[in-house]
């Protein structure tokens, strides 16, 4: 698996499970659906929806934060915050054949990560991102103090078919990407030029 693409309502340009099936179609490798901008009932009508999609595909569906609506869909796992729930505890609901993502800003919060039971986890932001524009830039650095805990990890943030080659020569192999993707006309060939680098 090298490329993730992350589904947010605020910054696709059409609707979310169109997004969805381009996104697969230009060679998504896993897609997660972010919970913004939804109320509880669309959030989990959107996820059966893609849900059936990325089955059809034989596509990994993580949905983030919430355990209970990954669980409800049959969703193959979720994605974490530092906030959300803790990973033991989504791990002791879902069971262990399903995926729990975490993502992590600096190494304390990948050591603590991979402790707790993550799978995978996302480091970043590689660039200023728009989805969190308030953090800053990691750094190519970060990714080799990463890669020495042997955990699987996507770089995410401000990552375009502009600049992604040097996430690559920095030593990055998965990246998760939403607006470089999902928030452009060509939703599928956005996928595809970054596939075509990872």
């Amino acid at each position: 698996m090298h490329l993730y693409v992350l589904l947010t309502k605020g910054i696709a340009t059409k609707p979310l499970d169109y997004v969805a099936r381009e996104a697969v179609r230009g060679g998504a490798d896993v897609v997660q659906l972010r919970g913004e901008g939804m109320s509880d009932r669309e959030f989990m009508a959107t996820a059966k929806n893609i849900r059936a999609i990325t089955e059809k595909r034989g596509i990994p569906f993580i949905v983030n934060n919430r355990v209970d609506i990954a669980k409800a869909v049959g969703a193959d796992g979720v994605h974490l915050g530092k906030s959300d729930m803790p990973i033991e505890k989504a791990r002791k609901i879902l069971g262990i054949e399903k995926i729990i993502g975490a993502t992590t800003h600096n190494i304390s919060e990948v050591r603590s990560a991979v402790k707790s039971g993550a799978d995978y986890i996302s480091v970043g932001p590689m660039f200023t991102s728009t989805l969190k524009p308030s953090l800053q830039p990691m750094g190519f650095s970060y990714i080799d103090s990463v890669k020495k805990l042997g955990v699987p990890f996507f770089c995410i943030g401000g990552i375009t078919s502009d600049n992604v080659r040097k996430v690559r020569k920095a030593g990055c192999r998965r990246i998760a990407v939403c607006h470089s993707v999902i928030g452009q006309k060509d939703i599928r060939g956005e996928a595809k030029r970054l596939k075509r680098i990872f």
